[in-house]
């Protein structure tokens, strides 16, 4: 069984991406869509193993109905190319508190298409792939970027903006996934019976306090405040909040990307770095950071290739130039000094 190892991480939010398998599920095993609890009761029959990569029976999350609800996902859907699956690692066990769910997609053309699973573990909503031939398709398929972009941004929002309804208060990011850098910006709705103050912590996955708690006062008769908080360091957070004489009563995940801006600024009249740009695809997973304990993160296009254009910059400084003209010129005289033209 062929496999392209340059495409394969372990570690939290695995990403596994198979060039070649097939198989079939064994008989009386449980159906590679279903709801599973986590931690089992028992020995669940997902193992290890190649499947094909077929539509799904169950979905509790929402994420299929996400994905297909416009008639554009309907056509991302039917765009990808036939897939197969594989799990390199057993989905079942004794683990840390949450739930499984193996979404299987087909398109309206009946082809099978990408296998989605995603794991909730202690509130942190976790995506994996799997999918032979997809990384290729996304990245190789000029016709594949848009529908690829769409996907991307479908399980960013499901994996990364989760929020719980929290009674007189209801606590929301303005987005799921914030830069390095970049000030927090939280949308708070107020209910009819919500006082007058209300209380937010922002934590790490550990529970431990990022930030002190912040106190929101209400401006007046507005239900809805923008609330701005400064910018954390690259990683997971889940920020808690509620009434001020309570215990918080919602919750709302958000990430902070690892990347920064300051290497994708292309050099003012440097076109081939646009051009590049272009040819990267809409969106890409950067797998670096799976290996580190993070979420996969998503970068957009014009955020691609910044490790490329710093060689490319370099090429067109002066001392490039000085060395080149300087190699010439001494090519030059040392024709001319042993007689040839």
């Amino acid at each position: 069984m062929a496999r392209d190892a340059g495409f394969h991480r372990t570690g939290k939010g695995t990403i596994l991406l198979i060039t070649e398998g097939i198989g079939e599920p064994e008989a009386g095993e449980v159906p590679w869509s279903d709801w599973l609890p986590w931690p089992t009761p028992g020995p669940i029959g997902i193992v290890a193993g190649e499947f094909p990569v077929l539509p799904p029976v169950v979905d509790p999350t929402g994420l299929t109905r996400l994905l297909r609800d416009s008639s554009a996902n309907l056509a991302l859907w039917s765009s990808f190319p036939p897939l197969t699956g594989r799990v390199d690692r057993p989905l079942g066990g004794s683990g840390e508190t949450g739930e499984i769910t193996i979404l299987r997609v087909e398109g309206e053309d009946g082809g099978e298409y990408p296998a989605v699973v995603c794991e909730d573990r202690k509130g942190f909503r976790i995506v994996s792939l799997l999918g032979n031939g997809f990384w290729r398709w996304a990245f190789h398929r000029t016709d594949a970027r848009p529908g690829f972009r769409r996907f991307i941004e479908a399980l960013a929002r499901w994996g990364l903006g989760g929020s719980v309804e929290g009674g007189a208060f209801h606590l929301a990011p303005a987005q799921a996934l914030y830069e390095r850098g970049e000030p927090l910006t939280f949308i708070l709705r107020r209910g009819e019976e919500a006082g007058e103050r209300c209380f937010m912590v922002i934590r790490s996955p550990d529970g431990s306090a990022v930030r002190d708690t912040i106190w929101v006062d209400s401006d007046g008769t507005a239900r809805e405040q923008v609330i701005t908080v400064g910018s954390l360091p690259p990683g997971e957070y889940r920020v808690a909040y509620g009434a001020v004489s309570g215990e918080a009563i919602g919750q709302a995940d958000i990430f902070v990307d690892s990347y920064s801006t300051e290497y994708a600024d292309p050099q003012p009249d440097d076109r081939l770095l646009e051009e590049m740009g272009s040819m990267s695809g809409a969106a890409y997973l950067d797998l670096s950071v799976l290996s580190g304990g993070n979420l996969a993160k998503f970068i957009p296009l014009d955020k691609v290739q910044h490790q490329d254009t710093r060689i490319i910059v370099l090429s067109t400084s002066p001392i490039v130039y000085i060395v080149l003209l300087f190699a010439l010129v001494s090519e030059l005289i040392l024709r001319k000094w042993r007689g040839f033209p």
